[in-house]
């Protein structure tokens, strides 16, 4: 096995460094900020959302699944979603597997919501 380290220079004053602006990262860096971290959000691309504005079009997950569905999802994915309704860039419908709703969504405007 090889063991590589090299020192690198600090370029960020942060409490908090995340890598990648996918659903989970955006999410994480969001949440760090508000709750007063100073963070820093790395991403490659020149927009934030990852798979979900590269290749999906609808959230699923924010209901456990069964015939009655309790919300289990909140906060910032609230957030994302009520700013994309907002630019009427989402709507809500049932979801297919019967678990609360999906929301559908154009990925384009997530990118910058």
């Amino acid at each position: 096995m090889e063991i590589y380290s090299k020192q690198l220079p600090l370029l960020w004053d942060a409490d908090v460094i995340v890598v990648g602006s996918g659903s989970a990262g955006a999410t994480a860096a969001i949440a760090a900020a508000r709750n007063g971290a100073k963070t820093v959000l790395i991403e490659r691309f020149g927009f934030l959302g990852g798979t979900s504005t590269q290749v999906l079009d609808t959230f699923y997950g924010f209901y456990t699944p069964g015939q009655v569905a309790y919300k289990v999802v909140g906060g910032v994915p609230d957030d994302v979603v009520a700013g994309l309704k907002q630019r009427n860039a989402a709507f809500e419908r049932p979801n297919t597997y019967g678990a609360g709703t999906g929301v559908t969504y154009d990925p384009f405007t997530l990118q910058v919501v």
